[in-house]
């Protein structure tokens, strides 16, 4: 599936050219969206939506949501990246650039920001 334009590494470590989920579905990680269906559920996950994000941290976010995709449930698959969308837009309007990484004081000032109502988020 992938067309080898896009080789996204971590330490030298290189995505699978295909993704099986538990379910079984299959699809390829090198891509821009993440789309797949699971039961009677389709799950979409953009990273082009990733506005904040600089694009070397958009490929190292697929190392651990790789890992979410293969070995735990679509829907958790799905709350991570959304939570982790929520949180790089926080950090890029905070800031006024691209998230490169998150830290601590960035982690801190997030859930700061967050009411009790959306404090699960």
């Amino acid at each position: 599936m992938n067309d080898g334009t896009s080789l996204v590494t971590m330490d030298g470590i290189r995505l699978p050219d295909t993704i099986r989920t538990r379910s079984g579905a299959t699809f390829d990680p090198y891509q821009p969206r993440w789309s797949f269906h699971d039961g009677v559920d389709t799950i979409s996950l953009n990273f082009s939506s990733l506005k904040w994000a600089a694009p070397k941290f958009v490929e190292w976010l697929k190392f651990p949501l790789a890992w979410y995709a293969e070995n735990k449930s679509a829907g958790q698959l799905e709350a991570h990246f959304y939570g982790i969308q929520r949180l790089v837009q926080f950090l890029g309007r905070l800031h006024g650039e691209e998230v490169t990484q998150i830290g601590a004081t960035g982690l801190i000032n997030y859930r700061a920001s967050l009411r009790s109502d959306t404090e699960w988020q």
